[in-house]
Order: structure tokens, then C-alpha cells, then sequence
């Protein structure tokens, strides 16, 4: 969640160790670190730190022209305990020296640690531009944060009822997991009530681990003043949806086992942006290979290893999470999910949201020997933090919009996404280049532009259905899953790669352009701007080598709920130059008051 006078608060700092530059001048003094590796005296630290800093200082004046040592031989610290070292001030040739000595494992620039953010929620809405008091006014209470995860601590102020017109946090279940019969279809063992103590079943919904806490108040806490870590970040946590109410199911038990997959997704309960902590669900069901264990036949160590298309084998990476190292930089994913990676698949993420170093709410400590600790402490629990965080944009884009649909919200979500940082710049991936749509999806969320997208797109039951018929499930089946009785596959399925032509969907993935032909993508568009006539224009960002097409170039709406239809062209233009592998763009409509971005992904094979 976040501290501030609107939201939450998240600390990340950066240490950049970089190799000395021989273009530097060899005599300027800077501050470097020098590590020894582990402490040499058992129990983790030296009984005696003086001996310690003498032997340091021996070891610095080694290095020190005799003529400088009365001002240079001197410590800015001295380290014994996890680990030996010391920091000073060295020239380059210095440290080029101490670095081959043999009690030393390496030197390094001493770098000061800046704080990127301490506000999570407020930098979201920094980045929007906007004024975000006038803009929230128009969110509402009247919506359910639902929490799948690790349970609840209910005494949190963070879910604190004071200035709510209901009860803040509306329900807590829990699973029987004394009872693990498939037949069984009482509800009463499927849900308790939070009251009740659980001690007969050996279920709670309270939460012992921490997780399942700091996710909800990461997304839905109330105002709470005062707040912060020991005494530092000090102001108002707030989630990204703080009027909204909440709802909490621990889909993991501690020291019991975790009841089925299928019982937290039947829970029943209406509401929005339900979190589903990937904590609780991951499960170990994907193992993990290296690129070089699946590679296909006559495929290079080389390629495999960095995950180029069409270099690993289809059966042996089904059902796994391939990780590529990063030896040519061309290929920025280091964790690429792979379903088909011979046939050209790629998925691309829908947004990415704050996730490391996020300061949320923490239960308090069980060991009563220990001193208690802040309510509000900093985790890093990577997608497990950036998830309540666009659930709870999620929340507050429902809170102000009670008609928009699931696949809208979404759509919201991602069309105003920002794919730049606060200085400006595109937006990196871990390896240091320009992130593409495989890195960062739409980009990041932005909550407050997202209240006034101007076009949406919705996703529909049928298209939800259609992707089932894509895939190679037949009518009778896709009827049986839905209910819906009249229900037809399109007659061209199956076919995955229509999945991305025919689903109206706010990206788009092209899995195969074949050199010399033509791919187009169909999107319909509703209009939620103006209630007046208004005229959207197409612009693209077109991948080098490729040429994109948009028709028509303009999109006319008469009245707000109005639709238009328009088609995306790609082809390589016979263009024999054109990379083989993935080319990134996007198709951004304007009526000069929003703007709608499309980013789009085509593998040339």
C-alpha cells in the first residue's frame, strides 16, 4: 500500500556496481569498498574489532604512497561481522592493486543508494499528470475487494469501519480441511464464519503468515493516519481503492494442507478485483528448465540457451517455465512462459504495477520475546505486490464506474498505461534496453487516467468462448462448460492463430507472419468520452522493416455506448531485410482530449 496523503508507500533502492572506466583519471579519490569475503572468526564476527581495523589499515597502507599516508590512512568503516572489508578512499590504480591481493575478493565503487519512490499509489498517479483529488471524488464505496490468499489480520487499522457507512472488512472464510470428499457440495463446509474460532476443524481466517494481509491492505486499506515503518516515510496509508469494502479467504493453511485449487475459485461471493495471490496457487505446478534442456534438434547451445524463436522443442517445454540467460542482450525476457515455443508463441503481459519494496501492513510478531514491531512494514514479494496493485486500481476504476464490465476495466487499464518512466524515458527491461511489450505488457498502470479512457475495448462472453473453440474444443464441450445452449464454433476453428485475430482484445499478438503475406487483425471499440459527436485519428508505431496498416484512419462517434470497427494490416512489404522474430509497435487513436494505445507484437518467421 502506500504512505502519503493518498496512498501507499514503496522504497526501492538501486546499487549499481560498475566496472572501473579506464577512461576515468587514475588519481581521483573515491569511495570504493573493499570485500574480504566471510568473517574469519567463528560465530559469524570477530571477538576482537580492533585487531580487525589494524589489520585493515595494514593492508590499506600497502597501496598508499608513505608521502600521503599521514592524511589517507584512515577508515570510513571498518567490517567484521557477516562479512570482512572495509570502505575508503582510493584512486583508480588503488583499487587495481588491493583487488589483486589475495585476502581480497573484490573492490568496488562505494554508491550512494537513491530512493526511486516512497509512495507507490502517489507515484502511479504522478505519472498521470493529473489532479487526483478532483478525480477520485468520483469513486464510491459501494464495491468488494475480494483477497484469495494467506487470510486476514481483522485488528489492522487498515481495516479499521471508522468513517465507513458499513463494516470495512464484510467477511473472512476459511476451508474445511478435515473434509476433502470431491462429492461433497455443502456450503456450510466450505466457508466459516470469521466469529468463530475454528479450533474443531483446525481452519482460520486469520492470518499467521503476513502475506495475505499485506497484499489486502496493498490494495483496499482505509485511511490511516500517522502510519509508519519505525518512525521513517511517516504520513496517511492508504490503498489504491480505500472506500472500498473487503472480503478474505485463506487459500493456504499453516502446517495443514492446502485444500483443493478448485475451492477458492467456487467461493460463493459477488464482487470485484479479486486478488488471487500467485503466493497461494502457484503450487510448484511448472517446473523450471534453462533453455539449453529443451533445445530442438540441430539447435545451437547459443541460441537455445538465449530462447531465440524457434530454437526450443515444443513437447519438452509444454507445461514448463523456460528461464534464458542473457548473453545476447537482442533477447531482453530473462522468464519467458512458453506453451509452443517451436510454433512461435509468446504471451504478451497485459500491465505491470509496483512490486518490490512496497510498505503495507504486517501482522504483529507471535514470538513475545521480541520487541513489536511497526504496523506497516516493506516486503518484497515481486508479483505478489503488484498484483494487489492492480486489483486495486481494478477496485477503484469499478467504484467510480459501477457499469463497466470486467474486459472494460481491464481494457481502461491497459489503453492508458504509460510505457515511459518519470524522466520521460521508454521504460527498461532487466537487462538495461528499451522494455517491449514482452517485459511490460501495455505498460504501467495508471489508476487516475484510466477513470477517463474515451474508447473501450469489451470482451465478450463469446469471444471468451470462441478461444475455447480456437484451442480444439468442440461445440459440444465448449456447450457443456458455458451452459450456453445454442453455443457454435466459428466454422474455421480450430485455429490458434485466429485467438489473437478474432478476440476483441486490447493487444495484439500476431503468431506468424510468413515472408510475402498478409496479417489483419479486426478490434471493435466503444465510445465512454463525449456524449458529443467526436472524431478519433489513428497513428502507428511501425517496427523497423515492417509496414502497418490502419483502416479507416478515423473513427466518428455520434453518442456515448457508440461502436466502430477497424483492422490492422501487417506485412513485411517483400522486404527480405526484415529481422526474423519479434517486432513490437502500436496503433494510438486520439480525439485530442484521450489517448487509446494498442500495442501490438508480430513474430516475422
Amino acid at each position: 500500500m502506500v504512505m502519503m496523503s493518498r496512498v501507499h508507500y514503496f522504497l526501492t533502492a538501486c546499487v549499481s556496481l560498475l566496472p572501473l572506466s579506464a577512461a576515468e583519471s587514475g588519481q581521483t579519490k573515491e569511495p570504493y569498498v573493499v570485500y574480504m569475503g566471510r568473517a574469519t572468526t567463528g560465530g559469524g564476527g570477530s571477538s576482537d574489532p580492533e585487531a580487525v581495523r589494524a589489520a585493515h589499515l595494514q593492508l590499506l597502507s600497502s597501496v598508499i604512497p608513505s608521502d600521503e599516508q599521514p592524511e589517507r590512512l584512515w577508515l570510513r568503516h571498518s567490517y567484521h561481522h557477516a562479512f570482512e572489508g572495509f570502505a575508503t578512499l582510493l584512486t583508480q590504480e588503488e583499487a587495481t592493486t588491493l583487488s589483486g591481493h589475495e585476502r581480497v575478493v573484490s573492490v568496488f565503487r562505494d554508491r550512494v543508494l537513491q530512493l526511486h519512490t516512497t509512495r507507490s499509489w502517489d507515484f502511479l498517479d504522478a505519472q498521470s499528470g493529473l489532479w487526483p483529488d478532483r478525480l477520485s471524488r468520483r469513486a464510491s464505496g459501494d464495491v468488494i475487494s475480494g483477497v484469495v490468499d494467506t487470510g486476514v489480520w481483522p485488528e489492522s487499522p487498515s481495516f479499521n469501519d471508522a468513517g465507513m457507512p458499513e463494516r470495512k472488512l464484510i467477511g473472512a472464510g476459511y476451508y474445511d480441511l478435515t473434509q476433502h470428499d470431491d462429492n461433497e457440495s455443502s456450503a456450510s463446509t466450505e466457508s466459516k464464519n470469521a466469529s468463530r474460532t475454528g479450533a474443531a476443524t483446525g481452519g482460520s481466517p486469520r492470518d499467521t503468515h503476513g502475506h495475505g494481509t499485506h497484499t489486502a491492505s496493498t490494495a483496499a486499506s482505509a485511511a490511516v493516519p500517522h502510519a509508519s515503518y519505525h518512525g521513517l516515510a511517516r504520513g496517511t496509508a492508504k490503498g489504491g481503492a480505500p472506500a472500498s469494502r473487503v472480503a478474505v479467504w485463506p487459500a493456504r493453511a499453516t502446517g495443514a494442507q492446502a485444500p483443493p485449487y478448485s475451492r477458492p475459485l467456487t467461493t460463493p461471493t459477488q464482487g470485484v478485483a479479486i486478488n488471487f495471490s500467485n503466493q497461494c496457487l502457484s503450487g510448484g505446478r511448472y517446473p523450471v528448465v534453462f533453455g539449453r534442456q529443451v533445445a530442438a534438434r540441430h539447435t545451437t547451445v547459443f541460441d537455445s540457451s538465449n530462447c531465440y524463436p524457434g530454437s526450443l522443442d515444443a513437447r519438452k517445454v509444454a507445461g514448463k517455465i523456460v528461464v534464458c540467460i542473457g548473453t545476447d542482450r537482442s533477447v531482453p525476457r530473462r522468464v519467458k512462459p512458453i506453451a509452443a515455443e517451436q510454433a512461435g508463441a509468446r504471451g504478451l503481459p497485459d500491465v505491470m504495477a509496483p512490486g518490490v519494496d512496497i510498505l503495507a501492513t504486517v501482522i504483529p510478531s507471535m514470538d513475545k520475546d521480541k520487541q513489536q514491531p511497526s504496523a506497516f512494514a516493506i516486503q518484497v514479494w515481486n508479483t505478489s505486490m503488484d498484483c494487489p496493485h492492480v486489483a486495486g486500481a481494478a477496485a477503484f476504476l469499478k467504484s467510480a464506474h459501477p457499469g463497466w464490465s470486467p474486459s472494460m476495466i481491464r481494457s481502461a487499464l491497459m489503453t492508458t498505461a504509460t510505457s515511459r518512466n518519470n524522466l520521460g524515458e521508454p521504460l527498461a527491461s532487466s537487462a538495461g534496453t528499451v522494455a517491449t511489450g514482452h517485459d511490460m505488457g501495455a505498460g504501467e498502470v495508471s489508476p487516475l487516467r484510466a477513470l477517463s479512457p474515451g474508447l473501450v475495448f469489451d470482451t465478450t462472453t463469446d469471444d471468451y468462448l470462441d478461444v475455447l473453440c480456437y484451442y480444439g474444443y468442440d461445440d459440444k464441450r465448449v456447450r457443456k462448460i458455458s451452459g450456453v445452449a445454442r453455443f457454435a464454433c466459428p466454422a474455421d476453428a480450430p485455429s490458434e492463430d485466429l485467438v489473437a485475430a478474432r478476440v476483441n482484445y486490447p493487444s495484439i499478438s500476431v503468431r506468424r507472419l510468413h515472408a510475402g503475406k498478409v496479417v489483419t487483425v479486426a478490434r471493435t471499440v466503444t465510445n465512454v468520452g463525449s456524449s458529443n459527436d467526436t472524431t478519433y485519428k489513428a497513428t502507428v508505431e511501425t517496427p523497423l522493416g515492417l509496414t502497418v496498416h490502419v483502416v479507416p484512419e478515423r473513427l466518428v462517434f455520434s453518442h456515448r455506448g457508440a461502436t466502430a470497427k477497424f483492422e490492422v494490416t501487417s506485412h513485411d512489404g517483400n522486404n527480405a531485410a526484415v529481422n526474423k522474430g519479434y517486432a513490437h509497435g502500436a496503433v494510438t487513436w486520439s480525439d485530442g482530449a484521450h489517448s487509446v494505445r494498442l500495442p501490438f507484437a508480430v513474430h516475422a518467421v
